[in-house]
């Protein structure tokens, strides 16, 4: 698929009309450098927040360490690496 709204917003006409049709400007999205990977989450900390009336957080989990994220259960102290990733849920 090509990043057409990417290439139009690049440069200074194609981002004039972008804005003049109410489009969101484009960022550019991290991707992967090589082919698809099983586990996208090894190593990375990731802290899920929820209500007490959340549904989803078990589901939430099951999908993180089974891309292989490290559950934090609360927050870090200050001098321990934080999340690399937060997802909250209300």
């Amino acid at each position: 698929m090509s990043d057409l709204l990417m290439k139009l917003g690049g440069n200074p006409i194609g981002a004039g009309m972008v804005k003049m049709l109410g489009l969101p400007a484009p960022v550019e999205l991290a991707r992967s450098k090589g082919p698809y990977a099983a586990r996208p989450l090894v190593r990375k900390n990731i802290l899920l927040g929820r209500s007490p009336n959340g549904y989803a957080i078990d589901r939430l989990w099951v999908i993180a360490l089974d891309a292989g994220a490290v559950s934090l259960e609360t927050l870090p102290e200050s001098t321990a690496p934080g999340p690399d990733i937060l997802i909250m849920r209300r």
